[in-house]
């Protein structure tokens, strides 16, 4: 019924001045994926889009971040593919640094926040506790060396012995 489709190593060797409308041609048979691995790294020191790959990763994954705490409008359909040049990605990136940090604060803050809650959730629970006691704090004045208190819970079943 299904198999698998072998996977398939191809070399592209274009000159430089071709490169965005070959990448515009991959990307829109969107079956391409590039290949890491450093073959020829002695051939081809310099990679092209590498800066771009590095660029477009970070600007990515910020935006995830983004996503996660502030609901995005849905991705906006565009009418064709078109190239976007290193420097708009760059300050894109940028961009969504600035946001993220900003981002990153307000989480920071609702976490202190959050805890904050739970320490007044936790003294309104021992307040609630220990509201009934009743303790002479005569005694604390008295000339007495050592004070004998004993403070804790009881269950209530033996509260009348």
């Amino acid at each position: 019924m299904f198999s698998p489709r072998p996977m398939k190593h191809v070399m592209i060797q274009v000159l430089t001045g071709d490169l965005p409308q070959v990448s515009l041609i991959l990307a829109e048979l969107e079956l391409f994926s590039p290949d890491h691995r450093a073959l020829c790294a002695e051939h081809f020191p310099w990679v092209p889009g590498e800066r771009f790959r590095e660029l477009y990763t970070q600007a990515s994954g910020r935006l995830q971040k983004i996503s996660r705490h502030i609901p995005l409008a849905p991705q906006v359909q565009l009418g064709g593919v078109h190239v976007i040049s290193e420097q708009e990605l760059e300050e894109t990136n940028r961009w969504l640094g600035q946001v993220w940090e900003r981002c990153s604060a307000h989480e920071e803050g609702l976490r202190r926040l959050g805890d904050e809650r739970q320490m007044v959730l936790q003294l309104e629970q021992a307040l609630e506790n220990f509201g009934e006691l009743n303790i002479d704090l005569g005694l604390l004045q008295g000339e007495r060396m050592f004070l004998d208190i004993h403070v804790g819970m009881v269950p209530r079943a033996n509260v009348t012995q």
